[in-house]
């Protein structure tokens, strides 16, 4: 294995603009470097196979070759994983990784849920990169290293060269249109209602609901990550690109984070605004503290999210380190536990990724009822919206987010959500209102001069 630091004035971001433009680039983001969970961040390059699961067949692609397969796309992945497998070497960051996203309609082939939705996106449910040589950028030590496990050294100077002295790219500009939603005001607070009678009738004790958003743009789609980025500082931030599909995300949640066997789960529930003044900002923030709904909620997803991990970890290992504590972000606070396990000798990092997946936090609890009724709803399939982004490394070190403030682009085509959970003692007018804040910084980019009431929410 081979680390060699790179001398550069030019920091990651920096060198992922240049480059974006390649094709099957993943850059994850931590630009919150206030964060705890910021300490690395990722510029994966020029994979040696790729993983494609969509319609319920597999592509697996070499320089080499191509190979259809049938069966469940986890089960084999996982295969793929143990193939490439690393002893630990002491990195607390992944030496070789498989990285990409699992859509959230890939919880069908886990659980039987009666899906009423359509697929307006036509995207793969599930694909990774495997990568041998990527670049990581330590934001403790300030340092740019370039990592690889090839066994052939040469190849290095060539990607420092080509990185380096042989690209200038600059994107251009973005200009986008007028913003729509899938549901009216009326209907997405409708919507609430007829959860509310779900609940009445026990069928689900919370729900998440969420609504689509659509424009288009034309120009360089990274230019609008950047523009989001400056605003929107995250921890589990990530932009891909593969083939012509494009993810801006800038997620603060992680959905699981791997050591070896050890695994932590994070889930996000409780959402306030930030204050324009001080004494607003801290008002927001301590009535979120003292809120007994917002609480309670998150006791329920953190319930949940024992289970799940509780099928797969050793008994009496799962523990909850912080029921909930306070985040705050550029435009929001957020209320987020920490739950944590120890894998069963006999379990991997994908049996727990398929115990856990969907994140409860973004389907509700019980869970399976909580799809179906999403999926009566919100009628259009989430893509990689609430499902997941990040990496199984290869020696035991692996890291995954909840798709949440996620824009996926198409050909210029743009669509994103915005949710939350619904309990009893929601307020349908206060939980639309929070869908806007929630993405409110999408808004400002695309419309930099219009105020909220010229966003064309119809």
């Amino acid at each position: 294995m081979i680390i060699k630091e790179i001398k550069t004035d030019l920091e990651l971001f920096e060198i992922c603009e240049k480059f974006h433009p390649e094709k099957d680039i993943v850059f994850l983001d931590s630009s919150d470097e206030s964060s705890r969970f910021s300490r690395y961040s990722f510029l994966f390059f020029n994979p040696f196979l790729k993983f494609t699961y969509k319609n319920g067949r597999t592509k697996i692609s070499t320089k080499e070759k191509s190979e259809i397969l049938q069966g469940n796309p986890f089960l084999l992945i996982d295969k793929l994983l143990k193939k490439y497998h690393i002893k630990k070497n002491g990195l607390d960051f992944p030496s070789g990784a498989a990285v990409g996203y699992i859509s959230y309609d890939a919880g069908n082939i886990l659980e039987k849920i009666n899906i009423k939705t359509i697929d307006e996106l036509n995207w793969p449910e599930i694909e990774f990169c495997f990568y041998k040589t990527f670049f990581v950028f330590d934001h403790s030590e300030k340092k740019l290293k370039l990592v690889s496990i090839e066994k052939e050294t040469h190849n290095l100077e060539h990607h420092i060269e080509k990185f380096f002295l042989n690209q200038n790219r600059n994107g251009t500009e973005i200009k986008s249109s007028e913003i729509f939603s899938n549901f009216t005001k009326s209907e997405y607070i409708k919507a609430i209602k007829k959860i509310k009678r779900y609940i009445e009738k026990g069928d689900v004790y919370q729900v998440n609901l969420s609504q689509r958003f659509y424009s288009k743009i034309e120009g360089d789609a990274f230019c609008l990550y950047k523009k989001i980025r400056e605003k929107n500082k995250v921890p589990y931030g990530a932009y891909i690109k593969f083939d012509n599909r494009e993810i801006l995300c800038f997620s603060m949640e992680r959905f699981l984070g791997f050591n070896n066997d050890i695994v932590e789960t994070r889930p996000i529930k409780g959402t306030a605004p930030r204050g324009e003044t001080t004494q607003q900002d801290r008002i927001f923030r301590e009535k979120l503290l003292s809120s007994k709904k917002d609480i309670a909620e998150l006791v329920m997803i953190v319930d949940l999210e024992r289970n799940d991990l509780g099928r797969v970890c050793e008994y009496g290992s799962v523990y909850v380190e912080k029921l909930y504590e306070i985040e705050k972000y550029a435009t929001v606070y957020h209320l987020v536990s920490t739950v944590r396990g120890k894998l069963k000798k006999n379990k991997t990092q994908v049996d727990c990724l398929k115990a856990c997946f969907p994140g409860g936090s973004i389907t509700g609890a019980p869970k399976i009822r909580s799809m179906e009724i999403i999926s009566e709803l919100e009628k259009v399939k989430r893509n990689v919206y609430c499902g997941t982004i990040g990496y199984f490394g290869f020696n035991g070190i692996s890291d995954f987010n909840i798709a949440i403030r996620t824009i996926l682009i198409d050909n210029g085509r743009i669509v994103f959500n915005a949710g939350g959970g619904i309990t009893y003692d929601s307020d349908p007018e206060k939980e639309y209102i929070e869908t806007i804040n929630k993405v409110k910084t999408f808004f400002e980019v695309f419309n930099s001069n219009a105020s909220i009431s010229k966003w064309k929410i119809c």
